[in-house]
């Protein structure tokens, strides 16, 4: 990936800099605000796709002079009255912003936070830091893949039990229970919690079916290896579900599988 600032104009500013990402950590902010209400079901207000946040958190390996030189271009940057950075070149791996994102071109972005240098060994240094994509074009088509490997630990239950119990001073406790039998869905909504592995076509088109499918329903026919998504106390497959949260990271270098945890919670 080549790191540059043209639009430095009040001074010299950075110059075109080479850098080979060691490792990333993704963070798409969705402008969804999540809330639950009374009846136990999801609901969301949408800021729209304008506020977004795509960051990437980056780690940077090198000798000492080639990270104090990153360190000195960054302080002209800023020098220069500018925080964006102009990002291209990437490797087929650096998928910095998340799978969907148009790597072909450029991409501006800005470092959100401090730049932290720390050795990790005789001669090699370590540089991390957080940067925010300005403006970003999107690949891909919305597809929902089929949820067919399922990692171990995921978590799947009843949200919220709707059971109201009141003590008295007489040591006699009386209840309102909402949701006598599982076969019902009134008012006790299951949530999900799971990590998939996807493929590089997968995790794209599950990224753009969030990202232009805002807040949609979605109904879930099977997880492999899995009767009841939300465990034994709902109902089995078929399961209508909103996706409240994913995160998603590259299986190994090569970035062409992913893993993506996705949190899912149970429409009544």
């Amino acid at each position: 990936m080549l790191i540059s600032c043209p639009e430095c104009v009040y001074e010299t500013g950075i110059t075109q800099f080479e850098v080979r990402v060691n490792s990333y950590d993704i963070k798409t902010t969705l402008a969804i605000n999540w809330f639950q209400t009374a009846d136990g079901n999801w609901r969301f207000i949408d800021r729209g796709e304008l506020a977004d946040i795509y960051e990437t958190k980056i780690r940077i390996v090198g000798l000492q002079g080639s990270i104090d030189l990153f360190l000195q271009q960054y302080r002209a940057n800023r020098n220069a009255l500018t925080n964006q950075f102009t990002l291209k070149n990437f490797h087929s791996n650096e998928k910095i912003f998340g799978s969907n994102v148009d790597y072909s071109g450029t991409i501006v972005a800005t470092v959100m936070g401090d730049l932290y240098a720390d050795q990790r060994g005789l001669k090699s240094w370590e540089l991390k830091m957080t940067l925010q994509a300005i403006g970003l074009t999107f690949t891909g088509s919305p597809s929902f893949p089929a949820l067919k490997y399922l990692d171990i630990g995921y978590s799947g239950n009843i949200d919220k039990y709707a059971i109201n119990k009141m003590d008295s001073y007489s040591g006699a406790f009386t209840y309102i229970d909402h949701q006598p039998s599982y076969t019902t869905k009134r008012s006790e909504p299951g949530l999900f919690e799971g990590t998939f592995q996807f493929t590089d076509d997968e995790i794209i088109g599950l990224r753009e079916y969030m990202r232009q499918n805002r807040g949609t329903t979605t109904t879930i026919t099977s997880i492999s290896g899995l009767t009841r998504m939300f465990g034994i106390n709902r109902p089995v497959f078929p399961n209508d579900i909103k996706i409240l949260d994913m995160t998603e990271k590259p299986r190994g270098i090569m970035a062409t599988n992913w893993y993506a945890n996705l949190k899912m919670a149970e429409v009544l």
